[in-house]
């Protein structure tokens, strides 16, 4: 993974979150906290960049391995078990 391309990834990033903060601060009140600090999963945008870094391109791993997304399949009916048993 060139190092160009993780920068270009990282860039474009904080690009989103910026404009994304522009139209988020137009739809809240002044106390709320905003949507891009809150919510975890744009949070965890900003560690792409470093994830590329350590293991290469993100579409080698990111479709669950060898078995694809298909291995949702698999796991969905185990994660429901462990909702029921922790409440």
């Amino acid at each position: 993974m060139s190092l160009e391309a993780i920068r270009n990834t990282e860039r474009h990033i904080k690009i989103f979150l910026n404009y994304f903060e522009h139209f988020d601060k137009g739809m809240r009140k002044k106390d709320e906290v905003p949507t891009w600090i809150s919510s975890y999963n744009f949070i965890c945008l900003t560690n792409i960049p470093e994830t590329m870094h350590k293991f290469g391109p993100i579409r080698n791993y990111w479709e669950g391995g060898g078995m694809g997304e298909k291995i949702i399949q698999l796991i969905k009916p185990l994660w429901n078990a462990i909702r029921k048993i922790g409440k």
